[in-house]
């Protein structure tokens, strides 16, 4: 992407081709390298919208980071910004990305260049509370472009511990499948709130319920798998008429209780007291949902991990010259 904009932006421009006008010493791998650098420190330190000043100083630290010490930053900064328009005004003072999503992607392409050793550290850090909900669409782009990596320090180990297997198969044991699933039950509650009251008895303002779950687990232990059934138990509620029955049945005492509190109910209390007709209705929604996002990606990666653990063409090669040198000197 990155280079493509970089070659090609003024190009596709109606009208004459653009001159940068400034002469940067890198080529575009170079520069994308460095652009690489400046997206990874503005997001680790939740800036999105910079002064040019700021811009500056966040473009000095990835050339020295990339060992480019004779490039002005300054220029630099401003070849991104006019040939790629990736980073943009802000439409007052500020720079700010075009888009929150190129940000985190080449964050992810920065993070899946280090070491291996810088890698496992990352994916350990981000596994658990506000650095994994931070780093959540870095982790879904990493996926993708670190797929080795991010199966096994991120993924495998979330799975361990969410379904408490030792080894992991493509396919899920139906046993673990329950473990997991009744922990992601257990962590559930509902929350109703009384409606505020009318501003006056002439008001004809409609009073109503806000929706919602909480969720509640210990900060040591990864949302991953919890974060990806909210949506659809939610959605099984509302379908399958449950959670507008428990309201009509406990009425009375969500709407006694003072507006400006909250009572809890955990999932299972409410769903032990729908119809078993319902009930299965929910159940049947929240298993749809589990094979789509959970089964179908779990056996994806694993089998692709399985093909990436193979010895690499590079290797096969080397080895394949060594044992003609050992056969030419064995002769």
């Amino acid at each position: 992407i990155f280079i493509t904009l970089l070659t090609h932006h003024d190009s596709l421009k109606p009208g004459k081709k653009i001159d940068r006008g400034i002469d940067i010493p890198l080529n575009d791998h170079q520069i994308e390298d460095v652009f690489g650098v400046f997206c990874f420190t503005t997001f680790s330190e939740n800036t999105d919208s910079i002064s040019p000043r700021e811009a500056s100083d966040y473009m000095k630290e990835a050339l020295d980071s990339e060992c480019f010490d004779d490039v002005c930053p300054d220029n630099l900064v401003d070849v991104i910004k006019k040939c790629t328009g990736i980073i943009c005004s802000d439409g007052y003072d500020n720079l700010t990305f075009s888009h929150k999503s190129l940000q985190e992607y080449y964050t992810a392409t920065y993070i899946a260049s280090q070491s291996i050793s810088d890698i496992r550290t990352f994916y350990k850090s981000v596994k658990y509370g506000d650095q994994e909900r931070k780093y959540d669409a870095v982790l879904s782009f990493l996926s993708a472009i670190d797929t080795k990596n991010y199966t096994n320090y991120y993924y495998i180990p979330c799975f361990k511990e969410m379904f408490e297997v030792d080894n992991v198969k493509p396919k899920i044991e139906q046993t673990n499948k329950e473990i997991g699933l009744t922990k992601i039950f257990n962590s559930i509650s509902i929350p109703f709130r009384a409606p505020q009251p009318k501003k006056s008895e002439e008001s004809t303002e409609k009073r109503g319920f806000a929706i919602g779950l909480r969720i509640e687990i210990n900060k040591d232990v990864s949302t991953f798998f919890y974060s990806k059934f909210l949506q659809p138990i939610m959605l099984g509620l509302l379908r399958a008429g449950i959670y507008l029955d428990f309201l009509q049945k406990n009425e009375e005492t969500i709407q006694s209780a003072d507006p400006e509190d909250e009572l809890d109910y955990p999932l299972l209390t409410v769903l032990e007291s729908a119809d078993e007709d319902n009930r299965e209705n929910f159940y049947r929604i929240v298993e749809n949902a589990y094979e789509a996002s959970v089964e179908i990606e779990h056996e994806h990666l694993i089998n692709l991990l399985k093909k990436k653990n193979k010895p690499s063409l590079l290797n096969k090669v080397f080895k394949k010259n060594k044992d003609k040198e050992t056969t030419i000197v064995a002769g």
